[in-house]
């Protein structure tokens, strides 16, 4: 795999956990929608669930505690620079919903399907947690809005 293999813009079809202890879990539910855009060495990802509540305003100003910390818990997204290694995408974070991410390095075993990018990383090793975390993304052709 080279760095241009993944240059474009993808939107997310689904995104998936499966506990080692047998459990399936859907974190953003079953509906989730995102991108994730591979440009001129950077990577953008942004997804999270149809269906967060809307808050009682139109403008974000007048939001409350309560409904900030609803949308933020149906929702990601980080950006920074990436590596292709063999089969592995390194994602080099440098801003993140998630802070503890922002400075990290990322590791995502790919694998491409036609017009699917598969990535996938272990979380919660040696916890009662642990995982593998599988997104599915499908190639955007230019311009074209999410569905």
């Amino acid at each position: 795999m080279t760095p241009q293999d993944f240059e474009g813009t993808w939107s997310l079809e689904s995104y998936r956990v499966d506990y080692d202890d047998g459990r399936v879990a859907y974190p953003f539910g079953d509906d989730v929608t995102g991108v994730i855009s591979y440009q001129q060495g950077r990577v953008s990802v942004i997804f999270g669930s149809r269906d967060r509540p809307r808050f009682a305003h139109d403008s974000p100003q007048f939001s409350t505690d309560a409904e900030r910390s609803a949308a933020g818990q149906g929702f990601f997204a980080y950006s920074g620079t990436y590596d292709v290694v063999d089969n592995v995408v390194v994602h080099h974070i440098d801003i993140c919903l998630f802070p503890n991410w922002v400075g990290d390095d990322q590791f995502r075993t790919a694998r491409f399907d036609g017009d699917l990018l598969r990535l996938e990383f272990r979380a919660g090793e040696e916890t009662s947690r642990a995982s593998t975390l599988r997104l599915v993304w499908k190639r955007m052709a230019p311009h074209q809005p999410l569905s």
